[in-house]
């Protein structure tokens, strides 16, 4: 949670730098410029899948449907990956792929696992986190289940991607001399087994804790060919050791095998809401992000402002949560439109409000009000000084921004507001400095 602004940040990096084909790859221009990338796509896959389950920072679904897409249309005849990947025009018709290796297979058939549990087609943790026996499996009517699905695609492409690919992976089954780098290789292959295990149990942990096969083999492995320094000899031409080693502890850890045991952030905060800590004192609730809130207030944008400025009123929270929709999919010309309420509320009103109007700020996208995100950073309260930072950050299109950690230094807060005063100055030089830390039409709020 420490560092949730910092992951967020990466995560809309890898969001930004999706390509045409909707995979990811080397940049455009550059030697591979025209394709998306297998194993590049795999650690994209794999950091984004992380952020949601741990930081709690969203991927679309829209998104995960294209890399979906991408790798259903990319997958070669024989069920293997190549290394940049041909998409085929048609989910009906296959396309053969160069470079089809166990590297690549492994790297495509783990990301796939992934986005498959993301588009809501499998589970790959356990909903909830509650003491039930292993033994009893909670029963999801078939109708419902369909409810969950995210995707555009039709499912039975998802089937065969999965039954070929699995096949060319036990087809093609080795340890110590795979088509591709070997340590990259076992890498890729422990991701792939942890993932293709965890689908089949639907979240359920393993009933038989045995190492499996595969693992003894690769360990065993490892340890026959360590070196008497300790590490690994690889194949790469630069630091090659140093990736290779890397790669085989990872290996050797089960380190996705230690992700999918990891308590979910999202799911933890829905289980703990749901046994009674917190509970809105109304049946009129919601989820979300994972928490049982309020139903918002229906009414006019008015009246939300008005009541999200007054916790006292019993109406309050569900005032908050139009707020946090309006920041999160409202119109932005109402949003616009609502500036001079937006500011108020962000400087003056109660801490879970001016979070929610700092975020509408954001959405609205608004120049004028920029004045007011760089007034905030002077705020004490830490979330406060996130959201304006990150708002800033965004707006501007500045996403390193000018530094500025959530708890600075008198004179690292001092140098950032400076910075983005300089940065609104040149795209506003009209713009009074005079009044500059808070807009005239504002000072009444303050």
């Amino acid at each position: 949670s420490e560092y949730q602004p910092e992951i967020e940040a990466i995560a809309h990096s890898l969001h930004r730098r999706v390509k045409e084909h909707g995979a990811w790859g080397y940049p455009v221009g550059s030697n591979h410029g025209d394709t998306c990338d297998t194993s590049m796509t795999q650690y994209a896959v794999l950091g984004l899948w992380e952020a949601w389950d741990q930081a709690g920072v969203e991927t679309t679904p829209e998104l995960w449907d294209r890399v979906a897409a991408w790798l259903i249309k990319t997958q070669d005849n024989s069920g293997g990956f190549g290394y940049q990947g041909l998409p085929s025009t048609s989910y009906d018709v296959r396309v053969a792929q160069s470079g089809v290796k166990h590297s690549m297979t492994a790297a495509g058939m783990g990301a796939f696992y992934i986005v498959k549990d993301q588009l809501g087609l499998s589970q790959l943790k356990k909903r909830g986190n509650d003491d039930t026996p292993d033994a009893l499996k909670p029963f999801e009517d078939p109708a419902q289940a369909k409810l969950r699905l995210k995707t555009q695609i039709d499912p039975k492409y998802f089937g065969r991607t999965q039954a070929t690919g699995d096949s060319w992976m036990l087809k093609n089954f080795t340890i110590e001399k795979p088509s591709g780098w070997l340590h990259y290789y076992l890498y890729a292959l422990e991701r792939y087994e942890s993932l293709r295990e965890a689908d089949r149990l639907g979240g359920e942990k393993a009933a038989n804790a045995r190492a499996p096969k595969w693992y003894d083999q690769g360990s065993q492995f490892l340890v026959k060919t360590q070196l008497v320094d300790g590490s690994w000899d690889g194949q790469a031409k630069e630091a090659a050791e140093t990736a290779d080693t890397c790669f085989s502890v990872l290996f050797l850890l089960r380190s996705t095998k230690k992700s999918l045991e990891k308590t979910s952030v999202v799911r933890l905060n829905a289980g703990v809401m749901v046994a009674g800590r917190g509970l809105p004192n109304t049946t009129d609730i919601r989820l979300r992000d994972g928490r049982v809130v309020v139903k918002p207030l229906s009414g006019q944008p008015a009246e939300t402002f008005a009541v999200a400025a007054n916790p006292a009123d019993e109406r309050y929270a569900q005032a908050v949560e139009a707020l946090e929709d309006m920041a999160r999919r409202g119109d932005v010309n109402v949003l616009k439109q609502q500036g001079d309420s937006l500011a108020k509320l962000a400087i003056s009103g109660p801490l879970d409000a001016r979070r929610a109007a700092i975020r509408g700020i954001h959405r609205s996208r608004n120049l004028d009000l920029v004045p007011v995100l760089i007034y905030l950073l002077n705020d004490p309260h830490p979330e406060i000084l996130r959201e304006s930072r990150d708002a800033l950050r965004s707006i501007s299109r500045k996403f390193d921004g000018f530094g500025l950690s959530l708890k600075p230094s008198d004179e690292e807060r001092a140098a950032a507001i400076k910075a983005w005063k300089g940065w609104y100055l040149s795209i506003r030089p009209d713009a009074d400095i005079h009044t500059f830390d808070l807009p005239a039409t504002l000072s009444a709020a303050k």
